[in-house]
């Protein structure tokens, strides 16, 4: 007789591939066949997670349309089932798996408008802490006490003008927001320092100083990369923007209590 916990593993097996026959044998019910049982909890946990992407990835559903979403989804949850059960990290590889399918391939932008539902879902749910003010910013590079990004920045880059697209698949009903697909280098920081998440574009130095700084390279260094890739970047203009958006934190013991 096999073990309690491989009858659960044949059972989360179930859920992803029905071929797993073998669980059919150790459940029983008076009113229904045991597949029919099993199937209800399969059809509500693919529906579930289904449903997950779908809210993490908002701009995609309503791009796709919802029945193509749903196809393309159930696809993507039999091939990287969670492996956590808190869904709200789920998808990390979505905009990936879309931008492998040969149906999708004259839709370029998917992948990237992917990756900022992504970016927003991952700032939303990022650590609460609090941003460091001009004030405090200027006392921390005073004191010499290293300076970090907040937990919920996020950065995407993308050779399609995606903003657009994504604010515009977002709000739906806003007749305001005009798209207009174009092919053209667009660097966007993501974060939600307060209980916003704001979405934002920046220049090409701005971004690759954030982007050294993600790979913790020092604030110093950070700088030095933009200016070399971006020669024209104004480190002033750059942290007065940045600033207002909240996404520099020092150590935090510098931190007031």
């Amino acid at each position: 007789m096999p073990a309690f916990r491989d009858i659960q593993q044949s059972f989360a097996n179930y859920m992803i591939d029905v071929k797993t026959l073998n669980l059919l044998s150790h459940f029983a019910s008076p009113i229904f066949p045991a597949k029919e049982v099993i199937n209800i909890y399969r059809n509500n946990f693919r529906l579930t997670v289904s449903h997950a992407l779908a809210s993490i990835f908002p701009a995609l559903n309503t791009l796709l349309g919802e029945e193509c979403f749903n196809a393309y989804a159930a696809l993507y949850i039999e091939r990287n089932p969670p492996a956590s059960p808190v869904l709200s990290t789920y998808g990390a590889a979505f905009p990936d798996f879309l931008e492998e399918q040969d149906a999708l391939s004259n839709f370029p932008y998917l992948g990237d408008v992917g990756r900022l539902d992504l970016a927003w879902n991952n700032a939303f749910h990022s650590t609460d802490t609090e941003p460091l003010t001009p004030e405090e910013l200027q006392q921390t590079l005073l004191k010499g006490i290293e300076i970090l990004l907040h937990p919920s920045v996020h950065l995407v880059q993308s050779k399609q003008s995606i903003l657009q697209i994504w604010r515009a698949a977002r709000n739906p009903e806003d007749p305001d927001i005009q798209i207009e697909l174009n092919n053209c280098d667009e660097f966007l920081i993501v974060a939600r320092p307060q209980y916003e998440v704001s979405v934002s574009l920046v220049d090409g130095g701005t971004f690759a100083m954030l982007e050294a700084m993600k790979k913790s390279l020092s604030f110093y260094e950070a700088i030095e990369i933009a200016m070399a890739v971006s020669p024209d970047f104004s480190l002033e203009g750059s942290l007065s923007n940045l600033l207002v958006r909240g996404v520099f934190i020092s150590l935090p013991l510098m931190k007031k209590e």
